[in-house]
């Protein structure tokens, strides 16, 4: 509560206002509640009548296009006719032309495989990854 200077208590007058307002709203929400329950109803079935019509309308729309549809003739898709029955494929020996030519390639010596070395080195990780040998370098500081 607030006091004024000679002590007297302001807050009550706050109070009544409020709570006067308080009480009219809940008054005219219950006074108007059954005129908005009409107010709903009533737009309810006139949204209903509207969605009708709109459903009528595009259903007549639908069914026209489709008997539309129906009355075309479908393109043909290839010009001419397809074989009734395909001949198989016969061999014809390809005519030769010009001069019979040797090519020879020099034989280049394969590389050598280099050999790996038995000993496993202690510098890092080694181990096998499906029959390959896969190390892999710790540094030293590391260790």
């Amino acid at each position: 509560m607030l006091q004024n200077r000679v002590g007297g208590q302001n807050l009550y007058k706050l109070f009544g206002l409020s709570s006067l307002i308080i009480l009219f709203t809940a008054l005219f929400s219950v006074v108007n509640a059954s005129s908005f329950a009409d107010f709903k109803r009533t737009q309810t079935a006139s949204f209903q009548t509207y969605v009708d019509e709109r459903d009528n309308l595009y259903n007549n729309y639908l069914k026209s296009e489709w008997e539309a549809y129906l009355s075309q003739e479908p393109t043909p898709l290839y010009e001419k006719q397809k074989p009734a029955d395909i001949k198989p494929a016969r061999y014809e020996k390809l005519q030769e032309i010009g001069p019979k030519i040797d090519i020879y390639v020099k034989q280049l010596p394969m590389p050598e495989a280099k050999k790996q070395d038995d000993e496993i080195s202690t510098k890092g990780l080694v181990f096998d990854y499906f029959g390959t040998q896969v190390e892999v370098n710790i540094p030293e500081g590391i260790r």
